[in-house]
């Protein structure tokens, strides 16, 4: 070991002060930098051992500062603990320390302030304030013991913004539009409390958190935890968890917002989160009056303009927004991620789980409840899925006096934009899964004049006016488990459709749908009054609008609509048509219907396996299932396996090189048509396993189709 030099700089620390205080101070100490040159060959206090070869610098002209406390990965020690040279960097015992709170600077926000410091060093434990930054800097913790700062509701923890002299390289620098670049590892940031942004408000920033957590902060308009507002963020390991925007205060006369209960990101960069967690975040409209609706988006986060992307096992989980008691029409959209324009991807074995939106209210007057994308809500936007990402277990729930609306418990995906736009919206999976989620519309009104509607309980899509919608399952997709279910204090109109996706195309709207080798499982519409599509709901829902689906080598198993008083229709698939010139064909190619079921405990059951439907209009509905097998289907009243008997007004049905067998129905046991109606059209090479209730018309050498009981 070296002899200590002896100095009166408060910043130079013998190794006799050391060894006596280590134990004590290291790790209030926390991590400092010294200057590589700090105590050189030349002026080194004399030593009884030759001194050891010099160890080079860890980065740059800084090496890290002997007695500071850190841990070093690489050799396992702590730096330094009294040996002259034990591989940590430290070849010294004593060193001047620089940029490191509380030693050389009292606050998080001197060091900030002190323009010398590119990085500032935070040492273990508490921090009560609020800290302003205006350049690009690195803030990082170190020590054993956390950094905890905590701005006591006394504004946001951090405020991130150019300073005034600087606003127009915000426009400049950059495609994301950052002026600023800071990074922030290893903080905890908490007790934040704004109108924007109660964790962090950042503006034209490029920001990146790095094993950071931002908790337990509010707002009362957007942003929770993070408020972000052009530039880019970037969340590597980070949490954003238990952090609320909220407002209980009486609102404008013509709509009251808020959202983005963890993050609201309003940015032209990205938005992108590595091995991150968004957890347990809420946004809250409770008790609201209001002569406008109310609103409330994004209980996770809230992305606009940008690209988000939920890579290397992210995780979004817990969060909800939730209305109630309001005196007002009312909506509450994505529990977990809204994403407006852009892109969401999720990758990496990402999830969106566990999230809710919820509406209730019992006002009278109140006309009209609803609840759309309990994972999540993509707004003239792409959703990507792949690498074994999933969207589970969340729920949409909306329950109100007249009129209840619940769409999408996984994903609501809609436009807003105008027509001449042309936008395209976009989901495509592969090797993905949507499970376990569930769309519940509950009406308290006992008259017969209120509505409930629950549609997709996994998916929920639609292509408005002059708007293009494009769904794809590509290889080892998943659609299991979900639910779509309406219920009422008076059964009547109370609609279920799509357990598993609801797919609608309005008038000039154009929606197309594929599959390859996915599967649809155990979903289910549930309704007193009405049940339609256990795992798929498709509709030409007006005038000039297209619906082309084709599916490949998939299977549909255990699907089910049920009714308890009403109509059943399409255990696993319904698809309906109306309006003049709407157009819906479906193809079915190589695929599975087994142990599907549509049943009514009041009504008719119709379409064991599948319903094909016309509506009302001049419409051209075209299917055709060619190596389909369909066995073990079940209805209660009418089509085993296939209804086509409410294609009397128009449309055709073509099989060939298929199976319809061992399903059950009074009547029509493996298919129905209409007596007055268009048969089914055999290209040849079927199995029926009986042609009761069932007309089928064989194509001109294309052979016959075959009872087999």
């Amino acid at each position: 070991m070296q002899t200590p030099r002896r100095s009166t700089s408060p910043f130079i620390f013998s190794s006799l002060a050391l060894a006596t205080a280590l134990s004590l101070a290291v790790s209030a100490a926390g991590c400092a930098l010294a200057t590589s040159d700090s105590q050189g060959a030349d002026d080194a206090p004399a030593s009884k051992s030759p001194a050891p070869e010099q160890l080079p610098p860890l980065s740059g002209e800084v090496v890290t500062a002997c007695g500071d406390g850190i841990w070093d990965e690489g050799t396992k020690e702590v730096c330094d603990d009294g040996n002259a040279r034990d591989g940590d960097g430290c070849s010294n015992d004593c060193s001047v320390a620089r940029c490191l709170v509380p030693v050389t600077h009292a606050s998080i926000q001197a060091g900030v302030d002190d323009a010398s410091c590119a990085t500032v060093y935070v040492s273990g434990g508490d921090y009560a304030e609020t800290v302003n930054i205006a350049r690009d800097i690195t803030i990082h913790a170190v020590g054993a013991e956390p950094v905890r700062v905590d701005a006591r509701q006394r504004g946001s923890v951090l405020r991130i913004a150019p300073a005034p002299s600087d606003d127009d390289a915000a426009t400049q620098d950059g495609d994301d539009g950052a002026a600023l670049s800071v990074h922030l590892l290893g903080l905890e940031l908490t007790g934040g409390e704004a109108e924007r942004g109660g964790g962090i408000y950042a503006q034209s920033a490029a920001l990146i958190l790095e094993t950071t957590s931002v908790y337990g902060n509010t707002a009362t308009q957007a942003g929770g935890g993070i408020y972000t507002e052009g530039g880019s963020l970037e969340l590597a390991g980070a949490q954003v968890r238990d952090n609320r925007v909220s407002s209980s205060e009486n609102a404008e006369p013509t709509r009251t917002a808020i959202a983005g209960g963890g993050v609201y990101f309003l940015g032209g960069g990205a938005l992108t989160l590595r091995a991150a967690r968004v957890l347990d975040n809420q946004v809250v409209l409770d008790g609201v009056a209001s002569e406008g609706d109310l609103l409330a988006r994004g209980g996770g986060i809230y992305s606009e303009a940008g690209t988000t992307q939920l890579l290397r096992g992210t995780v979004v989980a817990g969060n909800a927004v939730l209305i109630s008691n309001s005196a007002a029409s009312a909506s509450a959209e994505a529990g977990g991620v809204f994403q407006h324009r852009g892109a969401l991807n999720l990758a990496g074995a990402s999830k969106i789980q566990g999230n809710i939106v919820q509406v209730s209210t019992v006002a009278e007057g109140v006309l009209q409840v609803t609840a759309n994308g309990g994972g999540a809500v993509l707004e003239d936007a792409a959703l990507y899925m792949d690498e074994g990402s999933e969207i589970a277990d969340n729920s949409a729930q909306a329950e109100g006096p007249q009129y209840a609306e619940a769409n999408g418990g996984g994903v609501y995906l809609d436009g807003s934009s105008p027509a001449d736009e042309d936008i395209v919206m976009t989901l495509n999976m592969a090797a993905s899964t949507l499970r376990d989620n569930r769309a519940a519309a509950v009406t308290l009104d006992t008259t017969q004049t209120s509505e409930s509607h629950a549609r997709g309980g996994a998916l929920y899509a639609r292509a408005r006016y002059g708007q293009t919608l494009e769904l794809a399952l590509a290889p080892l997709s998943e659609v299991r488990g979900n639910v779509a279910e309406a219920r009422g204090a008076s059964p009547v109109n109370t609609v279920a459709q799509g357990g598993g996706i609801h797919l609608t195309a309005d008038s000039f709207g154009v929606a197309r749908l594929s599959a390859l080798d996915s599967a649809l499982s155990d979903n289910r519409a549930l309704a007193d009054d009405t049940a339609q599509g256990g795992a798929l709901s498709l509709r030409a829902n007006s005038s000039d609008a297209e619906l082309d689906v084709a599916i490949d080598s998939s299977e549909f198993v255990a699907n089910a609509s049920l009714s308890d008083f009403g109509l059943a229709e399409g255990g696993a698939i319904w698809t309906a048509a109306r309006g003049t010139d709407s157009f819906l064909r479906f193809d079915l190619l190589a695929s599975t219907l087994r142990d599907n079921a549509s049943l009514s405990a009041g009504g008719p059951g119709r379409g064991g396996a599948w319903s094909v439907i016309h509506e009302s209009g001049d419409t051209d509905i075209r299917v055709e299932l060619d190596g389909v097998s369909a066995t073990g289907n079940h209805a209660s009243a009418r089509g085993g396996a296939l209804d086509a008997g409410d294609l009397s007004r128009g449309g055709v049905v073509l099989i060939s090189n298929s199976v319809l067998d061992n399903n059950e129905a009074p009547e029509g046991p493996d298919c129905a048509t209409h007596q007055h109606g268009p048969p089914l059209h055999s290209q040849g090479n079927n199995h029926i396993g009986s042609l009761a209730g069932c007309s089928v018309e064989h194509a001109p050498g294309g052979g016959h189709a075959v009872a087999l009981r």
